[in-house]
């Protein structure tokens, strides 16, 4: 469903020549029809931060970080009025082919986000953490993409914590994906990790700084047939 800063958010073309054939205002990239203002949303925090014995009032989770960074001042007032201390977002994965499949920006703008985050937070004199939900198991995820993924992760210095495993649930096309084992959006035939053995592979790459060979650099790659 819509994230936190796309309150308010709609399409400024009208539809005048008829339904819209996008099947998604964000990806793969934010659509020039698509209103990214997030005026509304930073009048309703504002509003609500303004009532009578409210004190604090914090979002911690639900920010779409590729808007975040269309608009500066929603950034500032976010890290300022509306972080706690841990601010989750949700690049999920670092693969180029697995985030088109989740149709999720690139891991290069979740850097961005993430240094002008931080950058915002040292201005404004406040301690403040990034916590990036990240996920393994994603069908038409493999081995080399969890390795990616896990080599990103080492660059970043990030040892995540609070992971998960590709769940199917109805009414999804990822979903469709796993049960299907193609991707609909080009009628391709994709692998999809389905045993625990292979799902379970996936998910060490993800809390590789919980291994032995954590201490030291990454080991040989993981080939998915190794795991079957």
């Amino acid at each position: 469903g819509p994230s936190a800063n796309m309150y308010g958010l709609g399409c400024t073309s009208g539809f005048k020549n008829g339904k819209c054939l996008r099947p998604s205002c964000l990806f793969p990239e934010i659509c020039a029809h698509l209103s990214v203002s997030q005026e509304a949303y930073m009048e309703l925090l504002n509003c609500a931060r303004a009532l009578p014995g409210v004190k604090h009032l914090f979002v911690s989770s639900g920010i779409r970080h590729d808007l975040a960074l269309r608009e500066p001042e929603f950034l500032e007032l976010l890290v300022r009025h509306h972080v706690s201390g841990h601010l989750k977002v949700a690049p999920e994965h670092a693969s180029s082919p697995v985030l088109a499949r989740m149709r999720k920006p690139s891991w290069s703008l979740y850097r961005v986000f993430q240094d002008r985050f931080r950058a915002t937070a040292r201005r404004a004199g406040k301690e403040l953490y990034l916590v990036p939900y990240l996920m393994a198991g994603f069908p038409g995820c493999s081995m080399k993409d969890m390795d990616v993924l896990e080599r990103r992760l080492r660059e970043s210095g990030l040892k995540p914590r609070q992971v998960q495993l590709f769940l199917p649930t109805p009414m999804t096309m990822a979903t469709a994906m796993y049960w299907s084992g193609m991707d609909p959006s080009c009628g391709e035939p994709i692998y999809v990790p389905r045993t625990h053995r292979q799902r379970k592979g996936q998910l060490d790459k993800l809390l590789y700084w919980r291994t032995p060979r954590a201490r030291g650099t990454p080991g040989s790659p993981t080939r998915d047939h190794d795991l079957s």
